[in-house]
């Protein structure tokens, strides 16, 4: 099994993203592709998706989404697009609290998914699921943001780079020069 791939993205689609690692280009069922940008170096979390007349390859930008995937598909009656297009409209935490909530409303609203499919999810996973743990806050990469917001960017702007910049430990001023770089690479074009 793949579980995960390390390169630069070529091309992305409203579900889908292309990625170029040591000359093969992957591509990848993604539900969620707006925070991706040409020519990012990304990793990318995934399932290698096997029928008899169908490989598939989809691609999570979490260990966790990809968990809550799998756990998606081992409900009867959820196969792997309706898991990724469950996940393109809600985000990994709120399903979560949805099902443990047994939330079936919530879950209807979810495309591919009924009445009947919605009491089968809970049924299956309430308690398997758990709640996310409080993200790890970095220091270091929030004083470089309160540094940019200071100099007159907008969160807006911040929000689009902030992901990029937390890839990587470095210093508060090596996160700023870094930032400073990105957003400069996205004013020119």
């Amino acid at each position: 099994m793949i579980s995960f791939i390390r390169g630069f993205v070529v091309s992305v689609g409203q579900d889908y993203a292309l990625i170029e690692n040591n000359g093969i280009g992957y591509h990848l069922m993604m539900s969620k592709t707006a925070h991706l940008s040409l020519d990012d170096e990304i990793t990318i979390h995934t399932y290698l998706h096997v029928r008899e007349a169908e490989i598939s390859l989809f691609g999570f930008e979490s260990v966790k989404a990809r968990e809550i995937f799998l756990q998606l598909i081992s409900v009867k009656g959820i196969g792997p697009k309706t898991a990724n297009n469950i996940l393109s409209k809600a985000n990994v935490s709120d399903l979560v609290l949805a099902i443990k909530n047994s939330d079936v409303n919530f879950l209807k609203s979810l495309p591919g998914i009924g009445a009947k499919s919605a009491q089968q999810i809970i049924l299956d996973l309430q308690n398997k699921l758990t709640v996310e743990d409080k993200p790890v806050v970095n220091s270091e990469l929030s004083d470089a943001i309160e540094g940019l917001l200071a100099l007159g960017y907008s969160s807006r702007e911040l929000g689009s780079i902030e992901k990029q910049l937390s890839k990587k430990v470095m210093s508060a001023s090596e996160y700023l020069k870094a930032g400073l770089a990105l957003l400069n690479k996205r004013k020119r074009g």
